[in-house]
């Protein structure tokens, strides 16, 4: 038998005498526990299955063009082991069906980032077709991977479904059901469809904005990186990034129109309304054209984080909304001012009672004229600074005294 094995020139004449030495070694398996052993020793295969396998991975290599005919006769015919074989072109298969389903979710997801809604369906649509001759190698992660993309079909179904008579609430579904997929679990969106057969596309599209809303503040407040980018952002970066992204920023304006806050206090570049502002100071940048303004718009706004906070930012934006730059200038002026001159005042009394104030350089000062000393050596603090109040005089007195003993730095 080995010797027509040898002799065979296609599969068509190698397959039978495969099945003929299978159910010979069966046979002979049967009739003696030594002949088994033997058998086993030689790698003959006395499980059918084996046969059933090697066929349907043969044809199934062959007909995808995974692994050159010719190439896949020689491993076959030369095999000292069918079983392992047959197990090789099993990982095979596994191996392209993955691939194949990876080249989908790859393209699905590059569209849904550039809003290409009709591409995404395409693929979405291919995955589910070449499905149906790839499933029998999907692994259980393939498998979960295919069911969240026939959930996000079933969507689009759905959205259509409804989208003539209630063509509003049909896209707030479509966009909400999205959404979900990007931020939640593949579990979530099962939960929001079981909730549509349930309750509806109202009830469905509630439960949907709740969860992703719930999911974009609780990360946000920790921090996470959600951005649908390979790279995380940390600090002002990280807010920048938030700020330029509209799906995130969706559930941002949600959460501020409800006077909704992070449940625990956070820094003060962590809230949720510095995402608002750098939204805000983001688009005035983009529609300025003189680099000059720009810098001072800038400039203006990290005085007011550095020395107020992100409410009155907020106020001081709406000025310039409405009134323009100056108003804008004057009104972030007066903020700083206020907020400088005010810690100054805490600052005294701490000294004063015996304290240690941190001053605006980070240094811990005990007596108040080096604590005023260190004012006037920052520039950008001295212009938040009234000359006429009576700090403002008292930080000129303390200027004096340093020229007068030569200590000006």
């Amino acid at each position: 038998m080995n010797k027509e094995k040898t002799q065979a020139k296609t599969f068509e004449e190698l397959l039978p005498l495969l099945v003929k030495e299978q159910q010979l070694a069966h046979k002979l398996a049967k009739e003696s526990p030594a002949i088994f052993e033997k058998l086993a020793e030689r790698q003959l295969n006395t499980d059918p299955q084996v046969i059933e396998s090697l066929i349907r991975e043969q044809s199934f290599l062959i007909k995808h063009n995974v692994v050159p005919e010719k190439n896949l006769f020689k491993t076959v015919q030369k095999s000292p082991g069918i079983a392992t074989t047959a197990q090789d072109m099993f990982k095979e298969c596994q191996s392209f069906a993955k691939a194949q389903l990876r080249r989908n979710v790859t393209m699905v997801k590059r569209n849904d980032e550039l809003g290409r809604e009709a591409e995404s369906l395409q693929h979405m649509n291919n995955m589910q077709e070449s499905a149906k001759h790839l499933n029998p190698y999907f692994d259980q992660e393939a498998k979960s991977t295919l069911k969240e993309h026939t959930n996000r079909l079933k969507v689009y179904e759905i959205a259509e479904e409804h989208s003539h008579k209630h063509p509003e609430q049909s896209q707030k579904f479509k966009e909400e059901m999205r959404s979900l997929s990007i931020f939640s679990t593949s579990y979530t969106l099962q939960l929001a469809l079981d909730r549509y057969q349930e309750k509806g596309i109202v009830e469905a599209t509630a439960f949907a904005e709740e969860k992703n809303s719930q999911y974009v503040i609780s990360r946000l407040a920790s921090r996470v990186n959600i951005l649908r980018s390979d790279k995380s952002s940390h600090g002002k970066d990280y807010t920048e990034a938030v700020a330029k992204d509209s799906e995130i920023m969706r559930y941002v304006d949600k959460a501020l129109s409800e006077g909704k806050r992070f449940d625990k206090p956070q820094p003060q570049d962590n809230n949720l309304l510095a995402y608002a502002n750098q939204r805000d100071v983001n688009y005035i940048i983009s529609t300025m054209k003189e680099p000059q303004a720009i810098n001072k718009f800038k400039s203006k706004v990290e005085d007011i984080l550095k020395y107020s906070n992100n409410e009155n930012l907020k106020g001081a934006i709406e000025i310039f909304k409405d009134k323009g730059m100056n108003d804008f200038t004057t009104t972030s002026e007066n903020i700083c001012t206020k907020a400088v001159m005010g810690r100054i005042e805490q600052d005294i009394q701490t000294i004063r009672k015996g304290g240690v104030a941190q001053g605006f350089d980070e240094k811990n000062y005990r007596d108040k004229s080096e604590y005023l000393g260190s004012l006037n050596c920052n520039k950008n603090i001295m212009q938040y600074i009234d000359p006429k109040s009576d700090i403002g005089k008292e930080v000129g007195q303390a200027k004096q005294v340093s020229n007068d003993f030569g200590l000006e730095r």
